[in-house]
């Protein structure tokens, strides 16, 4: 679904600016998108480094490390990703389709 979201989100950016700049919203796309590997590079270390894992990977401590890498913290960041989208998507299907007329009358 990122492809036809970001398509919608190219559009109206492309209508508000009047001209399309796709190199500068398609390297947001990408700097979040590593900025995610180091988000979770980062939690490993730590909650590896709180719960001991690297010295006994069976204790009870080290499991529940894995256990919040597995469940509480993707459920925390997907919960956050979708907080965040629901309060600022404010594109609908009326939207879009005034959106395209209107970029098909200035030939965008």
């Amino acid at each position: 679904m990122m492809t036809p979201a970001m398509a919608d989100v190219i559009d109206e950016v492309v209508l508000s600016k009047k001209r399309r700049d796709n190199g500068v919203l398609l390297g947001f796309r990408a700097f979040f998108g590593r900025l995610s590997w180091a988000v979770q590079a980062s939690s490993f270390w730590l909650i590896h480094s709180l719960t001991g894992f690297n010295t006994d990977p069976h204790s009870a401590s080290a499991v529940f490390g894995i256990h919040v890498h597995m469940g509480l913290l993707p459920s925390i960041l997907v919960l956050t990703g979708v907080l965040i989208f629901w309060k600022m998507n404010t594109l609908n299907a009326e939207k879009m389709g005034n959106i395209r007329k209107e970029l098909e009358q200035i030939n965008l």
